[in-house]
């Protein structure tokens, strides 16, 4: 069984390999600048300050000083304006990167759970479903012998040899029809509808459909194998006896009776699970934050594969 591919691609983040030094040095070039930022402010301010008190002449040394000062200080004003409108959009795609990464990781794992319980599940469907075949093929396989037993009017003389042989077969293949019908009262999956099958039997139409359906079969061949421990002794004693005198072993081996009781409650079994089993697995819905790219462009989300048949 090959894995499934994850549909939800990993957040991408840089590996790249970074010497204590390089963030001292870029820690160190931040607090000179500002510390330098500040110095210059300050002695501008100072320096405005002092002169604004000395009341200098418009054509004064001292005028065109406080002149530069107050540009000084503009340009400061705007830089460290511009600076934290700058920061402020960063730190707003930061983090809009972040909650992206966080959603797109939280939906890959919650994919990852789905696709996995979707595979236990599936394993158990295609189980029951092997199992209803080999079944169903050794009860065909009895119901063809006996049925030549029998002759092409079915009213030839079953043996007692014959009649223990293949009753012996229904036997086993009732006991697994049962175990199937246990087993499918304990499914618990949404794709198995758990309404009343139609054509279930009369003590049967309250049960879920895919147990009504085992059910079906597993009391067909249970009433043949009533009718063997009732009849057995009668036919051990004659050595021999029509079939047509066993009533449950002559519908057994007729057209209708077979098809009836058997064949099409098997047929009804295999198109549920198949059916099941074809249904997409249902992930979660990608967020718009989390679809959308860095420069703003939608990226494309892969679908996600069906468990492995």
């Amino acid at each position: 069984m090959e894995d499934l591919q994850d549909p939800v691609p990993r957040a991408r983040h840089k590996n790249t390999f970074r010497r204590p030094w390089d963030d001292i040095g870029k820690r160190l070039a931040s607090v000179s600048s500002f510390a330098l930022l500040v110095g210059i402010s300050v002695g501008s301010l100072i320096v405005l300050v002092i002169v604004w008190r000395l009341h200098p002449s418009h054509d004064s040394l001292g005028f065109e000083l406080a002149k530069t000062c107050m540009q000084a200080l503009g340009v400061i004003v705007v830089g460290a304006m511009a600076g934290i409108a700058s920061f402020t959009y960063q730190q707003r795609h930061v983090r809009a990167d972040e909650m992206r990464d966080q959603e797109l990781e939280n939906r890959r794992r919650e994919v990852n759970r789905i696709i996995d319980e979707r595979r236990r599940q599936d394993d158990l469907l295609r189980s029951v479903l092997e199992d209803t075949l080999t079944a169903y093929h050794a009860v065909k396989r009895t119901r063809r012998l006996l049925d030549a037993e029998a002759g092409p009017k079915h009213n030839g003389p079953v043996s007692i040899d014959t009649y223990d042989q293949y009753m012996l077969s229904i036997m086993n293949e009732q006991l697994k029809f049962e175990k199937l019908m246990i087993l499918a009262n304990l499914i618990d999956d949404s794709r198995i509808p758990t309404t009343p099958w139609p054509e279930a039997r009369k003590e049967d139409t309250r049960k879920p459909r895919l147990v009504a359906m085992f059910s079906k079969i597993e009391q067909s061949l249970n009433d043949l194998v009533d009718e063997y421990k009732e009849k057995r002794q009668e036919v051990a004693k004659a050595g021999s006896i029509p079939l047509s005198q066993l009533i449950e072993a002559y519908t057994f081996v007729t057209s209708d009776g077979f098809e009836t009781d058997i064949a099409h409650p098997k047929d009804a079994v295999l198109g549920l699970l198949q059916k099941a089993l074809l249904k997409p697995v249902p992930l979660p819905a990608v967020a718009e934050a989390a679809a959308t790219s860095p420069g703003g462009r939608r990226e494309r989300q892969p679908a996600a594969p069906l468990p492995p048949r």
